[in-house]
């Protein structure tokens, strides 16, 4: 019997304000262990998938299935549990300036109810896993922008999660500091994490040789397997009436980067993202 997908999503749409489309009919899987790009530019519905997988939004229609769980049955007395099976990777760092490395990772640690013992015991593998214990005792403010992102991904990584989602991770980094931060998520990858990447950064999606799904407007717009095949898209939703294309303006939508999540998580898209 085939394995089922670590991640599957099956004829998602996503709508704001009942008339912004975020995404149309997008269906995909991620394995597990996989590395997958979603690529594409501002307004493509990359960053609205990531919101998916972290629960942040539910799908208008479709449906969303994490390690064989369709996520609409996740209660949100449950979400705490999920979300510790996942890691997440904002863009803007989210990193508390009045405090040092080791201790913006031990206070997330703290945050979900590990004892000091475990912080002190577990920080330091952590920040080695990326690369960063020789900066534990600096703050924020002395880091350059790719060791503020080691420390958002060592953030992410206190659960030692399956499932690491990043929004746009080199965003605000400079090529090299970006060479950087992939290399740290592909040998996560290589560790055995599944890791999910939004962002519109081709030359890294290129360099990094993994599969990549390009979005745009919504829309799977065509798949790249990692040894560079292009591939049809899983499924394409039937055309837009224009009744429907005019209350449905796609070319208004701005896709939000991922942040911690501080609303109820189990709503229903409301309001398009921002960024």
């Amino acid at each position: 019997m085939a394995q089922e997908p670590y991640i599957s999503l099956r004829k998602v749409e996503v709508s704001y304000n009942d008339y912004v489309a975020g995404l149309r009919g997008v269906s995909l899987n991620v394995e597990k262990g996989e590395f997958v790009f979603l690529c594409g530019q501002t307004g493509s519905g990359k960053s609205t998938i990531i919101r998916l997988l972290s629960s942040q939004i539910k799908p208008t229609k479709g449906e969303v299935i994490l390690n064989n769980r369709p996520l609409s049955q996740v209660t949100p007395e449950e979400i705490p549990e999920l979300r510790r099976q996942i890691g997440i990777v904002p863009q803007d760092f989210g990193l508390l300036p009045n405090k040092k490395v080791w201790e913006n990772v031990g206070y997330a640690m703290r945050a979900i109810g590990r004892t000091k013992a475990e912080v002190r015991d577990q920080v330091p593998t952590i920040l080695e896993r990326v690369n960063i214990l020789q900066r534990a005792d600096a703050y924020p403010t002395e880091l350059s922008g790719g060791e503020q992102q080691r420390v958002a991904i060592a953030r992410a990584l206190i659960n030692n999660p399956p499932l690491l989602l990043a929004d746009e991770p080199t965003g605000n980094l400079d090529p090299a500091h970006s060479d950087e931060i992939i290399n740290i998520l592909l040998e996560l990858n290589a560790q055995g994490t599944t890791i999910v990447v939004a962002t519109h950064d081709v030359n890294q999606v290129e360099r990094a040789g993994k599969r990549v799904i390009m979005m745009n407007a919504g829309l799977v717009d065509e798949e790249i397997d990692a040894t560079g095949t292009h591939r049809e898209p899983a499924f394409v939703p039937e055309m837009s009436t224009p009744e429907e294309t005019s209350s449905n303006p796609l070319n208004v939508l701005i896709a939000e980067p991922l942040s911690q999540p501080t609303v109820n998580p189990t709503e229903t898209a409301t309001e398009p993202p921002h960024a």
